[in-house]
């Protein structure tokens, strides 16, 4: 999804799953708009520094991911190219 957040969701349930299905269905759309672990951080107090922690692995984590994806994305383009020489 591009958006992240929105003021109201439907989601479409097949009769014959009922309210379990219902249930299924909207924790794994919270699930991939990363609002569970929003939810499950702010149940307990984090302390600062393991806040701290979590943040700056987090932080780690975002850098490492998007260099990955720098150099997937230079790979493939080149081999997207036609080679002069084939």
């Amino acid at each position: 999804m591009a958006h992240h957040s929105f003021l109201a969701r439907t989601i479409m349930v097949a009769e014959k799953s009922g309210v379990s299905g219902a249930i299924r269905a909207l924790r794994n759309v919270m699930a991939q708009e990363k609002h569970l672990k929003d939810i499950q951080l702010k149940r307990r107090y984090e302390k600062p520094t393991i806040k701290r922690r979590r943040k700056t692995y987090e932080s780690s984590l975002r850098l490492y991911n998007s260099e990955m994806q720098r150099k997937v994305d230079f790979i493939m383009k080149g081999q997207r190219r036609e080679t002069p020489w084939t």
